[in-house]
């Protein structure tokens, strides 16, 4: 269903410090959208992941914006994949 979660799988009893940061970040976001969430705020939360991973994270948290009418504030160093975002602010 999410494919920014491919390559983590689940085990039964595996605690949250078994995971590496990157795959934290990417099970955190999956949360978010899975509660349905009305505002998400990401602040830095794709840094442990690499740019192709963070694309595809950010075009599902995208599509999930769209269709729900949620608000995702994202904040980052990282100016790759900005054509994902509806606005920009850079400071």
């Amino acid at each position: 269903k999410y494919a920014f979660l491919e390559g983590i799988e689940y085990h039964s009893g595996k605690r949250l410090s078994d995971f590496s940061g990157g795959q934290l970040q990417r099970i955190f976001l999956a949360y978010a959208i899975n509660v349905k969430s009305k505002y998400i705020f990401l602040d830095e939360s794709l840094s442990g992941i690499s740019s192709d991973l963070e694309y595809l994270a950010l075009k599902h948290l995208r599509d999930y914006v769209r269709e729900t009418g949620s608000i995702a504030l994202v904040t980052t160093h990282r100016r790759t994949n900005l054509d994902i975002y509806d606005k920009e602010i850079s400071i």
